[in-house]
């Protein structure tokens, strides 16, 4: 019984923070909307810190289960993967608030979920891009550790800036095809002419359009 009420208030605040941010959801405010105490929510959680730290091991669990998921389900061309993995984290900073990623980045109470969830990306990120380079798609002389990490920071900087979906689309398609060899740029330029590149079809989700579900 304990574990269910505990895994509500989860669920709730991390619906919450990822809507409103982290400082303007007060602990009494989620209190009330679950129908409890604050005492017993303080029975649940020493703080409101560890809480959201709750929160947010819960969505980097959440996002790993269906990365994992997509990209185990059967085999697809290497390109299409980073596409699609692209599209879904974009979807994730266009879900959440931008005040929400701006203390994330700035607060040093969330520092290691905040690290482990942005590594979690851009490792995903390396591994499909060092593929890309054995199967000569990508240029070999580059640091696909290094490009990764900057492109994805580069990208929720923007994102916290306010910049445009659109924009931040038009980026990451630029910046594939500098990275590309030949063959690659032959690839994603036919790619794109056929498709939405960002929208690869049913797997690349409603998860783009509306905000971070919480509720699994």
């Amino acid at each position: 019984m304990k574990q269910d009420v505990k895994e509500k208030v989860i669920r709730t605040t991390a619906q919450l923070i990822t809507q409103y941010g982290i400082r303007h959801v007060r602990v009494d405010e989620i209190a009330q909307q679950l129908g409890i105490s604050k005492r017993t929510l303080y029975e649940l959680f020493h703080d409101k810190t560890e809480l959201v730290n709750c929160c947010l091991e819960r969505i980097k669990c959440q996002q790993h289960s269906r990365i994992s998921s997509y990209l185990k389900k059967e085999s697809r061309h290497t390109l299409q993967n980073i596409f699609w993995l692209m599209n879904e984290f974009i979807g994730v900073l266009y879900s959440v608030d931008t005040e929400f990623l701006a203390e994330l980045n700035r607060k040093t109470d969330y520092a290691q979920k905040y690290q482990e969830t942005k590594h979690f990306w851009t490792d995903h990120l390396e591994a499909l891009l060092q593929a890309g380079q054995r199967e000569e798609y990508f240029l070999r002389d580059t640091d696909m550790s290094l490009f990764s990490g900057r492109m994805m920071a580069s990208m929720q900087a923007s994102r916290v800036e306010g910049r445009a979906r659109s924009e931040q689309e038009t980026f990451c398609r630029i910046m594939l095809r500098g990275l590309s060899t030949p063959k690659g740029i032959e690839w994603i330029d036919t790619y794109s002419r056929s498709h939405r590149v960002f929208e690869t079809g049913g797997d690349s989700s409603s998860s783009s359009r509306k905000r971070l579900d919480t509720s699994y």
